[in-house]
């Protein structure tokens, strides 16, 4: 049974099985990438999810992996069990799209944001703090090679705009029947059409991830984080 939920994610690999099983056509994950970043930009879908960021500061400040939204918090203690979401596999960073609810409690540290950059705080001043910190922040669902994840509508569109731009290329060289053109055209069409959905789910998905209970002693410097 095919899982057509929009909650269900794959990576961009997953798209070669279904050009293989459908169109009968070989492309390397290259092709593929190159071809589905373009489209995936037109379909305009955007997916959030929350990251915990397990570091380390040199002199005050922690440098974070990748793009971010908006950072929840930044604490030095956590009471939750963190180690059973899946991780990247180069550095501590944690994906929790699959909790229901994360209490955060301890001690929130004051902090700025600044270019990826989190610069901590004491007191209004800056410290050499050098503690292990935990900073919770969303940002775009993204693959281990930060390709962004996408939905079975997608894969599927993707598979055939990979086939519609080879149908392409070939009717151009004479070597397919333009008519079969068309109909790829028609199916990618279609296809894009199913992978679009509305704009309050793409940017409200991470509502319907999480419920986050942050404390009231927070303090953030410089701009100011939150959903």
């Amino acid at each position: 049974m095919i899982n057509n939920s929009f909650d269900e994610f794959y990576e961009i690999e997953a798209v070669i099985p279904s050009l293989q099983m459908e169109y009968g056509l070989d492309l390397d994950i290259y092709t593929v990438k190159e071809l589905g970043y373009k489209l995936l930009k037109q379909i305009g879908n955007i997916y959030q999810t929350v990251y915990l960021y397990v570091g380390t500061p040199v002199n005050g400040e922690l440098e974070l992996p990748c793009k971010v939204a908006n950072i929840l918090a930044v604490t030095n203690n956590l009471t939750f069990d963190y180690t059973g979401f899946p991780r990247r596999k180069d550095m501590e960073l944690y994906d929790l799209q699959s909790a229901n609810e994360l209490h955060i409690t301890g001690q929130y540290i004051d902090y700025r944001f600044e270019d990826s950059v989190i610069k901590l705080y004491r007191n209004n001043d800056r410290n050499d703090y050098n503690e292990t910190v935990y900073v919770l922040y969303g940002s775009q669902l993204v693959d281990d090679k930060d390709f962004p994840k996408i939905t079975y509508f997608e894969k599927e569109a993707i598979a055939a705009w990979c086939y519609f731009i080879e149908t392409k290329k070939k009717v151009a060289m004479g070597l397919m029947n333009g008519s079969l053109l068309e109909l790829a055209q028609k199916d990618y069409k279609q296809k894009i059409d199913q992978a679009r959905i509305p704009q309050k789910l793409t940017n409200n998905l991470i509502d319907k991830l999480l419920n986050i209970r942050l404390g009231y002693n927070m303090k953030v410097y410089g701009k100011r984080s939150g959903f």
